[in-house]
């Protein structure tokens, strides 16, 4: 063990002057096992503080030393870049937090004083057992890969897509732009989406920098933070990207049909299709499950019609890809889907035509939509009245959570429809309002004036959908009245967000675990909404919870700063020094420490046939090491030798 250790009892201004007899901590101090010198400075933080410590350091000749001041929280990154400038190892030093744990927290003196003695005797002993420990480097990778081409995602690639980096933008659909597409207009000022979303969309596109891989999925992650190793299957388009001008001449030539997932099944695709006017890119996709060509048929109609009809247009014989690529962080922006549970069969959506989601309504009213915009029931008649019910499935043993949006989306179609067909009856049917932001209360107002009627109903068992022949009617049950009958051509059913199919299967693959709703989890909801548990996976939009488009952009830009500020074209990443490390001849292979990792930075190394840490996933939380039945784990820093020193510091 060092036998020249310094303490340094820092005045902190008054804070620790006035409520701790300084000279009695000092003379104390000097008499603990190891201490060669005790000194008090005014302020040892400042940089005239520093500077002081770094030259009595060399001066006095010390191996570590203890500064008795403030939380190690403040400036135990302080002292340690004191260490370097001395020449000693920055895991030397140790602070004694006398300010806040005796000084503060202490009215009588004496008493803080006595305090202050036994925290300070803790950390010389502790500091006696000190290790050398080294701030390793490694090369890194600072391009990134975002999952999900959403608004999210967008721009969280157009953030990442800076001087000397590269990302890759991931899409499942044949087109990006995410749902938000599927709406005409968006609240609360009632802007036209493609046209708001149309020129990032095209900044995407012709990025150079910028990899857009739309109709493929990620199929296996390897690697850890700086490195990982992503496999993604880029599935046969049979449509040239590049040569493709988008003229449209091959759709009619198609002889099969199939419902449009776009448009909620309202319309009709053909094998060879785009999803909607607008999509981008602007090239068209063969549906291999439904096209003749595939089948026994061997149908080629649609290169027949083709101006061009060549294979290097349209190649039935293009094959699926599997792409590796080498990336240092992945933004999750998969977005979220439309509750799709058992109240909307109990409301009717499955048994009555003219009763749609919230989604679907959205693209009856939208101009690229099934009807051409036009608001007309299934007959083809225009409805006298619309009913839109809010909240549906949302219940303890359904969908428990408020989306936050809906209320405004339902009052944003209510609106529409009286501004575009001001005979038609509007009724919101709703259970509570949710109108977080700023603009949201006016634009509440806005839609009540324009005589939207508005019915309160006490819980889901209150509302009702029944056929009445011709029409249908909402049955209303309230904690007021007994009930009202509203009757309806077209029932509206705002739905909440859940996460979309796979979510769960991706977060099994890439090691992050996801929360109560099936939403992928962030590290803290507070103070890491874009973090995980695993360093360099990084969740936007949706993806986390339910949310609006101005905060899934915010978020989308949030992860991406994340990437930005950790990895650096041409820098090495640093790791974190004080991570576990697991003795390979004491681990006895139970695999408990490799269960409970919540971080999976452990892993079963078989050529060692032992258990060993990754460093760089590693945050030291000391889980294995409280976890180890054989001792193996043990947590540099904080090592069981050395917190029972400071134990019994504060006990003696």
């Amino acid at each position: 063990m060092a036998d020249r250790i310094g303490v340094y009892v820092c005045e902190c201004g008054t804070n620790i002057a006035e409520a701790v007899d300084l000279e009695d901590v000092a003379t104390f101090a000097a008499g603990l096992p190891g201490v060669v010198t005790v000194k008090s400075h005014r302020l040892l933080c400042s940089e005239e503080g520093c500077q002081f410590l770094a030259d009595d350091i060399g001066a006095s000749e010390l191996d570590r030393f203890v500064v008795a001041g403030c939380s190690p929280k403040e400036h135990e990154a302080t002292f340690r870049k004191v260490c370097l400038a001395a020449g000693i190892n920055p895991f030397f030093s140790h602070l004694a937090n006398i300010r806040e744990l005796a000084a503060w927290a202490t009215d009588d003196k004496d008493r803080a004083t006595a305090k202050a003695k036994s925290y300070l005797d803790a950390a010389v002993r502790r500091v006696r057992r000190h290790e050398p420990l080294e701030v390793r480097e490694i090369d890194c990778v600072a391009d990134g890969l975002v999952i999900g081409a959403g608004v999210a995602g967008i721009e969280a690639a157009l953030v990442l897509a800076q001087k000397g980096r590269k990302v890759t933008l991931v899409e499942t659909k044949p087109h990006i732009g995410g749902q938000v597409l599927q709406c005409d207009e968006i609240f609360p000022n009632m802007e036209c989406s493609s046209c708001m979303l149309e020129p990032k969309l095209d900044e995407v596109l012709h990025d150079e920098r910028i990899q857009v891989l739309t109709n493929a999925e990620v199929e296996s992650v390897l690697g850890y933070y700086g490195n990982f190793i992503v496999t993604v299957k880029k599935k046969a388009r049979y449509v040239s990207l590049e040569n493709c001008i988008g003229c449209g001449a091959c759709y009619p030539a198609c002889p099969v049909e199939a419902p449009n997932d776009f448009d909620k099944g309202l319309s009709p695709r053909k094998a060879i299709y785009v999803s909607h006017s607008g999509a981008l890119p602007n090239v068209p996709i063969i549906d291999r499950d439904i096209c003749l060509h595939f089948a026994e048929e061997g149908c080629t109609a649609c290169r027949d019609g083709c101006p061009f009809g060549d294979d290097e247009y349209i190649n039935f014989e293009e094959q699926d890809e599997r792409l590796e690529l080498t990336v240092g962080a992945i933004v999750l922006a998969t977005g979220a889907t439309e509750y799709d549970g058992p109240a909307l069969t109990r409301l009717g959506h499955d048994r009555f035509a003219e009763v749609y989601t919230g989604l679907e309504f959205e693209r009856v009213m939208s101009p690229n939509g099934p009807t051409g915009g036009e608001l007309v029931t299934q007959r083809g008649d225009p409805p006298k009245s619309v009913v839109i019910i809010h909240c549906v499935g949302r219940t303890e043993e359904e969908l428990h959570y408020c989306s936050g949006v809906c209320c405004m989306n339902s009052l944003k179609l209510a609106g529409a429809i009286r501004d575009k067909y001001p005979g038609v009856d509007v009724t919101l049917v709703h259970r509570d309002w949710c109108l977080p932001g700023k603009e949201y209360e006016t634009f509440y107002r806005a839609v009540a004036k324009s005589g939207v009627r508005f019915r309160r109903y006490g819980d889901s068992t209150m509302v009702d959908v029944v056929d009445q022949g011709d029409r249908l009617a909402v049955k209303v049950g309230s904690p007021i009245f007994e009930g009202r009958r509203i009757d309806a051509d077209m029932v509206v059913l705002s739905t909440g967000m859940q996460p979309p199919t796979g979510t769960a299967q991706l977060a099994e693959m890439l090691r992050i675990p996801v929360d109560d709703h099936g939403f992928l989890l962030e590290e803290h909801g507070r103070i890491a909404p874009v973090s995980t548990a695993l360093e360099g996976i990084y969740i936007a939009g949706c993806a986390r919870g339910p949310a609006g488009i101005q905060t899934a952009i915010s978020s989308g830009a949030a992860a991406a700063g994340k990437v930005l500020s950790g990895l650096v074209p041409g820098e090495k990443l640093r790791l974190e020094a004080t991570v576990a490390e697991i003795d390979p001849d004491a681990c006895g292979r139970c695999l408990t420490c490799l269960s409970l990792c919540p971080y999976q930075a452990i892993s079963l190394d078989d050529e060692l046939q032992a258990c060993v840490v990754n460093d760089v996933l590693c945050k030291g939380c000391g889980t294995c090491d409280a976890a180890c039945p054989a001792g193996a784990a043990r947590c540099r820093h904080f090592t069981t030798a050395q917190v029972f020193a400071e134990i019994e510091g504060v006990m003696a």
